[in-house]
């Protein structure tokens, strides 16, 4: 990465980034060096017992915005007073907090009780991002069951294919579907190796990539009703590992970006106008409280260089 092409934000995300505060904080010197911000999400581990430890002050400190799980399940580990408490210690220090906040489901009286306490507190001056466990990954033994299909109405735009992820192996991954992340990858949803890999190389490869332009532009589900005629009815990040992981899929797929049918559809949707990033994934009663205590975004234009990472 270097000044002239870098991400426009960086984001360092569970496991738990604060376990190890003076790597968070050699990566938010280089990173702001070259005009990247950065982004640290954390379970609050170390909120136990009160007060704010010195290395993760420092820590927190450097970086431009720290994003705090609350969930049942962290707070068997965390009580949530403990946790708002170490919200309250972070923001005198000048952090700027937000929460993600899961449920259960969208339904779970968790996410309107701890909502309420949130706003009780900190007013109007802390968002929340609210979201549900899905049955992916450890959270596959928890019971829970996997979303109806909703009905395609229209195209539905990934914004998670703009997001790279470097996987715990070094690679590189296109999205943050955790089955991707965990090593399902179908060769089009990889775009190299931190390893092998300079920034600029990854950028090309995912902004020269036919099959994510076309999910991004339309999504998945209507890339395989409009490129295939197949149902498209099905899970929305299923559906992308499937067109992703057939060959002759992909085949299909780059013929109809290159048809007429597909050059006009694919133009039609580059000059319509994108919908908010939260539409596609948050319900939207819960978009008030993600614009809460709302500033400038950290990335106001993405240019080429300056995919976030």
């Amino acid at each position: 990465m270097t000044a002239e092409c870098h991400p426009a934000v960086v984001s360092l995300m569970g496991g738990e980034p604060l376990l190890r505060p003076q790597l968070a904080i050699g990566l938010a010197e280089i990173l702001h060096e070259i005009g990247t911000q950065i982004v640290m999400g954390t379970g609050l581990y170390f909120a136990r017992t009160p007060g704010i430890p010195r290395s993760i002050r420092a820590a927190v400190r450097a970086v431009d915005l720290v994003i705090v799980s609350l969930d049942i399940w962290h707070e068997a580990e965390v009580p949530r007073q403990r946790a708002l408490d170490a919200i309250s210690d972070l923001r005198e220090l000048g952090c700027d907090v937000a929460i993600q906040l899961t449920g259960r489901s969208y339904e779970d009286p968790y996410i309107q009780d701890t909502t309420q306490e949130v706003r009780d507190r900190f007013g109007n001056d802390v968002p929340l991002m609210v979201s549900k466990v899905s049955p992916v990954g450890r959270a596959t033994g928890l019971g829970l069951l996997p979303d109806a299909p909703i009905p395609l109405r229209r195209p539905e735009p990934c914004s998670g294919a703009y997001w790279p992820v470097v996987a715990f192996d070094g690679a590189v991954v296109a999205c943050c579907n955790q089955s991707v992340v965990d090593g399902e990858r179908p060769a089009e949803l990889v775009l190299g190796s931190v390893e092998s890999d300079s920034w600029p190389a990854l950028v090309e490869r995912g902004l020269n990539s036919t099959y994510l332009d076309l999910i991004r532009l339309a999504g998945p589900r209507f890339a395989a009703k409009s490129a295939l005629g197949a149902s498209s009815d099905g899970d929305y990040c299923g559906t992308c590992l499937a067109l992703a992981g057939r060959e002759s899929e992909e085949r299909r797929v780059s013929s109809y970006v290159v048809s007429p049918k597909g050059r006009l559809e694919l133009a039609l949707l580059r000059t319509a106008k994108a919908p908010p990033p939260e539409e596609g994934f948050i319900p939207e009663e819960y978009h008030e409280l993600l614009r809460l205590g709302h500033k400038p975004p950290i990335a106001q234009h993405t240019a080429p260089e300056q995919v976030p990472a």
